[in-house]
């Protein structure tokens, strides 16, 4: 069993509690909360999980102090909000462990503060936040803290805190470089683009959604990648990002199933004008991006927690909220996925040689020395790379 099977089973026994007790508010209040603190306990455990271990353990060991951080970050590997947050804690003395530990609580902070939205089924909103963004809160840390700092931005602005809300932007874009191109997206559609909306535009996208699994993958998206005024390094990283892509896909009725829900369910308020168009922007964006998953991986990240407030208010407030079918119908689909999710995660594939996702805390430490665990850990992240990867960027370029 993999570590994210563990951490799916345990928090579906709390989302099944919370169904039974549904007609209890202060009983799923309670539920939650539980469930919060043991999902948090849970990520921050982990100890050195994942292959990204093989790029980020050397670079946080040979990162310089504080004090002689900024005459060298120039040169260093990682965009310069995660080697400052680096250097800082690893001046105060704080180990490898620590710092991901600290990811893990800024993350779940700002998740938290979001999901005081949710009116219902917060526990079954946290197991869907996990289960299709266990990348994020798993092994890539940059990312985190900049979907952290972007949630925290969009929050301080909203009150009109405009400063405190400037710097949790300029903390985000610093920390990933795919965060750029999120908040100027943000900015640009929020200031100068707001249509009307109605059902029709969801109906759109679902037609759209579903023409994707008949289009051909178009190589247009590295061209147009190429001719941007980039460095070489994101335009690689975009193109590797493009390469990887499939037409056909075990989400697509999450996705689709999502869409005819809001259709259905949403009423696009005056009031909510801007909030409504922001979302549809977010969900046509995912079907833009379908069949390119590896690069909608990473920018989906950051309007998926804002989804599923989104989503789970407007089926609350809808006039047609006492017809439960779509809901129902959604739900089953869903838990259907999960099902099929978390069993194939736990098959390993014929060519796959590492065992960078086998269960591994830091509650290891009182069985294993610190060296040897990190040892393990490095062994199969590096296996990883060499092997699995290589082997599936080849069946990708076939």
């Amino acid at each position: 069993m993999n570590y994210l099977t563990l951490i799916l089973l345990v928090l579906l026994c709390f989302v099944i509690v919370e169904m039974l007790c549904g007609r209890y508010d202060k009983v799923c209040k309670q539920v939650y909360d539980l469930a919060f603190v043991t999902l948090v306990v849970m990520v921050g455990a982990k100890y050195m999980l994942g292959p990204d271990v093989a790029n980020y353990f050397p670079h946080y060991n040979t990162l310089p102090h504080l004090d002689s951080l900024f005459s060298q970050l120039g040169d260093l590997q990682f965009e310069p909000g995660f080697n400052l947050y680096c250097s800082v804690l690893k001046t105060m003395g704080v180990s490898f462990w620590g710092m991901t530990l600290m990811v893990t609580l800024i993350y779940y902070a700002a998740v938290y503060l979001l999901f005081r939205r949710l009116t219902a089924h917060r526990t079954l909103a946290l197991f869907a936040l996990i289960l299709l963004d266990y990348n994020l809160v798993l092994y890539e840390y940059r990312q985190c803290l900049a979907v952290a700092f972007f949630i925290f931005a969009y929050l301080l602005l909203e009150k009109r805190r405009y400063v405190a809300g400037a710097v949790c932007v300029l903390v985000c874009v610093l920390m990933h470089k795919s965060s750029v191109f999120v908040c100027m997206a943000t900015v640009l559609f929020m200031m100068f683009w707001q249509f009307e909306l109605d059902k029709k535009a969801y109906i759109t996208l679902a037609l759209l959604l579903c023409s994707m699994l008949v289009l051909p993958m178009s190589s247009l998206g590295d061209v147009v990648v190429r001719s941007l005024p980039l460095n070489d390094t994101i335009k690689d990283s975009l193109s590797l990002h493009l390469a990887m892509g499939s037409k056909v896909q075990i989400v697509f009725p999450i996705y689709f199933l999502a869409i005819v829900c809001l259709a259905y369910y949403s009423n696009f308020a005056e009031k909510d004008k801007r909030w409504h168009w922001m979302m549809w922007l977010c969900v046509a964006a995912i079907v833009t991006l379908y069949q390119y998953w590896f690069l909608l991986n990473r920018l989906r990240s950051f309007v998926l927690p804002f989804l599923l407030v989104y989503m789970q208010s407007e089926m609350a407030q809808s006039e047609r909220k006492k017809d439960h079918l779509p809901a129902q119908l959604f739900a089953v689909v869903f838990m259907l996925y999960a099902a099929v999710f978390t069993y194939s995660s736990n098959q390993t594939p014929s060519y796959a040689k590492s065992k960078t996702n086998r269960v591994s805390t830091v509650f290891e430490l009182n069985k294993h020395s610190q060296v040897e665990l990190q040892e393990r850990q490095m062994k199969e992240a590096i296996l990883f790379w060499e092997h699995d990867f290589v082997y599936t960027q080849k069946e990708e370029a076939k």
